[in-house]
């Protein structure tokens, strides 16, 4: 059986899809015939300048505006390269099409338009949009899209495959939704997946690995060094109010072993002669026990690699600690400090106060890594004596951070507590919206307008600062 699997815009550009390349791999242990397409880098790299801008991390949000998305993105983009696309497709001549969907509506586009040309071909999709607890089933199957994959993928696409090989029919399975007739029918949850380390290796095999670059570099930026994406873990051990990381991966945070990290480590240098990584999880820092024993093992077996990764802001993140971290490769970390406001904290349920923020960023800054920190302007409750509190702690740690902190005003997720108990937080959303930029408080003392104020007047202050100094 021939699958294809492909990624659509809107996705990252700095790395290989990493969705589709752990797909492949546990298909093709399975048995299948696999091709991935990745349509997502081949806009990018096709696209003028002037269209670049709309994958920058600040600006992706615009592929999920109806308006935005009708007049310039689809003429100019999906709508100029989708003939292409399809005949790409068609000329592997796929049993099954796969689709890694994001919120943006290119794949329904393209699952409707495979479908016209050839009803036969199985239409499945996935992604982080199809999470039931994401998008509580507001993405189901289709007169195009005969399935939907919620969760962890590589178990339920498998068992849907197997299942529609075997019988020739397709039937709903543990993690996943089809469509029959007119009837949709949901499948049972499918458990977590405990053991991380039965699972393949990723394979980016089908990526031609030149063409990723950040699309927030800098356009004359010189060096581009090949990297893959990689995953140690799954889940977080926080359950912050604003985020669904936690829910999405089944609550529970799990690893890989670090013998199964080192040796996929050793495979992708040998196949790819990749040495560079970039760390996709939530955190890297879950368990400091494991993170201390991966990086003394790195540094045993002299795999001499570099790696970026996201981190929490944790009391355990010593300077001894980090020295070990910086000397087994780690070459950057991204943390989610996201206020400096105690008041803020609690609210956002992220575990830590500022006095520990304080001192995890020192410590990052003496053992000589590169850090950047993420903020979120407009939080519910957050008074403005709190957003103040904030921006001076940015300017008194200045020095401490290679740039800007990555700023976004507060937007409410669907499938997070803010979203689930907005009562709670004393505020009004729209729960049809797949995440609702324009939610207000229901004092009105916090609405889309003031948060905006606090994000625009930020970000200009953040930009007359040196960094780094």
């Amino acid at each position: 059986m021939k699958v294809v699997l492909i990624s659509v815009p809107y996705n990252i550009t700095r790395v290989a899809p990493i969705s589709l390349s752990l797909l492949a791999g546990e298909l093709k242990a399975h048995g299948y015939d696999v091709k991935c397409i990745d349509f997502n880098i081949d806009a990018y790299s096709k696209v003028d300048e002037s269209l670049k801008g709309y994958w920058k991390y600040r600006q992706g949000h615009l592929w999920n505006e109806s308006d935005h998305f009708e007049s310039i993105l689809y003429p100019r983009v999906v709508e100029k390269h989708a003939d292409d696309w399809c005949n790409r497709i068609l000329s592997e001549k796929p049993d099954v099409l796969g689709i890694s969907i994001t919120q943006t509506q290119v794949g329904d586009f393209l699952a409707k338009r495979i479908k016209e040309s050839n009803p036969e071909i199985l239409t499945v999709i996935g992604g982080p949009s199809c999470s039931r607890v994401h998008g509580d089933f507001a993405t189901t199957p289709s007169d195009y899209i005969d399935a939907c994959v919620s969760g962890e993928g590589e178990g339920t696409l498998v068992d849907l495959l197997d299942k529609y090989k075997q019988t020739g029919e397709l039937c709903a399975v543990p993690g996943a939704t089809i469509k029959k007739g007119d009837e949709i029918i949901y499948g049972d949850e499918r458990p977590i997946i405990q053991d991380l380390d039965k699972l393949a290796f990723s394979d980016f095999s089908d990526f031609d690995l030149s063409l990723y670059k950040d699309a927030d570099d800098a356009p004359n930026k010189d060096t581009h060094e090949l990297k893959l994406p990689m995953y140690t873990s799954r889940g977080c051990v926080a359950d912050c109010s604003f985020c669904v990381d936690y829910r999405m991966w089944g609550s529970k945070y799990r690893e890989k072993s670090v013998d199964r990290v080192i040796s996929e480590m050793k495979f992708y240098i040998k196949k790819y002669g990749i040495r560079k990584f970039d760390m996709v999880q939530p955190l890297l820092n879950g368990s400091h026990m494991w993170l201390r024993e991966f990086a003394e093992k790195c540094i045993k077996e002299e795999l001499n690699i570099t790696y970026h990764s996201f981190a929490r802001l944790d009391k355990r993140m010593s300077t001894n600690l980090l020295t070990l971290l910086k000397k087994s490769g780690l070459i950057s970390l991204n943390y989610g400090l996201e206020s400096a406001s105690n008041n803020v904290l609690k609210k956002m349920k992220k575990g830590y106060n500022k006095k520990t923020a304080s001192e995890c960023i020192k410590n990052t800054y003496k053992a000589g890594i590169p850090q950047t920190v993420n903020l979120i302007t407009g939080f519910p409750g957050e008074t403005i004596i709190n957003w103040l509190e904030t921006v001076y702690f940015i300017f008194r740690h200045r020095k401490y951070l290679l740039r800007a902190p990555n700023l976004a005003a507060c937007g409410i997720i669907t499938g997070s507590d803010l979203h689930i108990n907005h009562d709670k937080y004393g505020i009004v959303v729209n729960k049809e919206e797949q995440r609702d930029e324009n939610w207000h408080t229901v004092d009105k003392k916090n609405t889309y307008e003031k948060r905006m104020f606090r994000y625009k007047t930020t970000a200009r202050f953040f930009s007359k600062l040196n960094f780094g100094h």
